[in-house]
């Protein structure tokens, strides 16, 4: 594996190539899902996901690049570029990932003049991602007492937020399992046993709920439709809006990104509020971010009058 980043002196010592080169297929048609996302990019909004991990007290920087990218390449699609010289494109595999593109590594002290992280990882979320190459990058920040923010970022046509965090959980190792004796195992074998036995009782109980309300098919069958239909009438209502945005919102993308984020915020209340609100906690941050915009923007109405 070839290291990663810039030409410099701050940057770590390469390690031997160990990425194994693949063989160039005749590609996989690209969803139309898949190409949607892709179509959608601008110079100046990649539709490029981006994931932090703050890490403590790493000792060996490479090897766990190296661990995170070789458990990374398992998947088929980190593996693949997109080939535009069919109609619809594809995905083809590439003959050997150029890991001094893919990954790159910085050394930020309190004294460089990239001591911001939030600064450093800004300027990385604003670029796009070169389609020549497979559609993702791995930066990582070195800093002071051992100390490690990882930028994962890649592009929404590979995967949407929620399976590109599922990716990185299943890069990192699992906890260490204590042994098992064989009181344990005859245990857990009971407990398997009984589950089983529980799935399948479940099963039937569900056959036998599914003839007794065979008669009322028609009506859920009633209420899906209804929602589709709600749907595509509050879409017509949204599409017929006038263009009435604020003037502030309305600007040209500018292409600059700014990023933030707090260890201050425990997550554990917000939790306990979603669910007593019977809704996700995705859900909060988005009605607490609605709030701030509402706020932005009464500000902003006052200021120009």
């Amino acid at each position: 594996m070839r290291m990663y980043g810039d030409e410099d002196d701050d940057s770590p010592d390469g390690v031997e190539e160990t990425m194994p080169r693949t063989a160039a297929g005749r590609g996989e048609r690209m969803s139309a899902v898949d190409r949607a996302w892709l179509e959608m990019d601008e110079p100046n909004n990649p539709m490029v996901v981006s994931a932090v991990l703050e890490l403590d007290r790493v000792d060996d920087v490479r090897r766990l690049v190296q661990h995170v990218v070789e458990r990374l390449v398992g998947y088929p699609r980190f593996r693949q570029c997109v080939d535009r010289s069919v109609e619809p494109p594809v995905w083809c595999n590439v003959a050997d990932l150029s890991l001094a593109y893919h990954v790159r590594i910085f050394h930020l002290t309190e004294d460089g003049p990239e001591h911001c992280i939030t600064a450093a990882v800004a300027r990385e979320v604003a670029g796009a991602l070169d389609q020549r190459h497979p559609l993702w990058q791995l930066i990582v920040f070195m800093r002071d007492e051992g100390r490690v923010t990882v930028l994962f970022r890649a592009h929404h046509a590979i995967a949407d937020g929620m399976a590109l965090i599922g990716v990185l959980m299943r890069c990192t190792d699992e906890p260490a399992q204590p042994p098992r004796d064989a009181a344990t195992e005859a245990r857990l074998a009971v407990r398997r046993l009984f589950a089983r036995i529980d799935r399948a009782a479940g099963t039937i109980q569900d056959l036998v709920r599914i003839a007794r309300d065979r008669a009322r098919w028609g009506e859920h069958l009633a209420v899906p439709l209804r929602h589709g239909r709600d749907t595509a009438l509050g879409l017509r209502r949204v599409l017929s809006l006038p263009q009435d945005n604020p003037s502030c919102l309305r600007q040209p993308l500018s292409g600059e990104r700014r990023v933030a984020w707090s260890g201050a915020l425990r997550l554990a209340p917000v939790k306990a509020r979603a669910r007593k609100l019977g809704v996700k906690v995705n859900d909060l941050f988005l009605a607490a971010l609605a709030g701030a915009i509402s706020r932005y923007l009464k500000d902003a109405q006052s200021d120009g009058a």
